[in-house]
């Protein structure tokens, strides 16, 4: 519970800067003559819908993903108007990075520290994409976080996925693997 209660620290105070968390709509699976297609889920924008399939069994609770079984670990989409997109540059890189350590790690966590950095391999709806990956000690536990920041238009979505470091690298491949069905953004 504790991991909740720092998602909504975090959350609240992104909220502050213009941010908005994503809104899901929920869309069970169903199977045509091509065979089952996924659940998914859509959300509206100035732009258009967005949709997407959230990793295979991860529940979709008040506009955050959670996996099966795992007490301390969700993951969030929310959006943040921007003026238009820039390249990833070590400038631009170094304000995320600050960024994600000031917004995702919650008060009174030692041992902050980037993981890893870097733009993304693959493009997430035909864009690029950089991932900040952290991690923090938070009242005797050790918690990893992911965020990955697509733009697209006037739009900056950022993928937050956090956990116990012990379940990252599981839930983490899972995590990056459903970016790929982002679409319509």
């Amino acid at each position: 519970m504790k991991l909740f209660t720092a998602f909504f620290v975090s959350s609240a105070l992104l909220a502050s800067t213009c941010v908005a968390d994503v809104h899901w709509t929920y869309h069970p699976s169903v199977h045509t003559v091509d065979g089952p297609s996924g659940a998914y889920v859509t959300a509206k924008f100035r732009t258009g819908e967005l949709r997407y399939a959230p990793p295979m069994k991860w529940a979709l609770s008040d506009s955050r993903f959670i996996p099966p079984g795992k007490v301390e670990a969700d993951a969030y989409v929310v959006a943040v108007p921007i003026r238009a997109p820039a390249p990833w540059t070590p400038d631009r890189a170094k304000a995320l990075h600050a960024a994600a350590l000031s917004q995702s790690v919650p008060k009174g966590a030692t041992g902050a520290a980037v993981l890893s950095e870097g733009v993304l391999p693959v493009l997430i709806d035909g864009q690029s994409a950089y991932e900040i990956c952290l991690s923090y000690s938070y009242y005797g536990q050790v918690f990893s976080e992911s965020t990955v920041y697509v733009e697209h238009g006037n739009t900056q979505l950022q993928f937050h996925l956090g956990c116990l470091q012990n379940d990252f690298s599981t839930l983490h491949a899972a995590f990056l693997g459903s970016l790929l069905s982002v679409a319509g953004f």
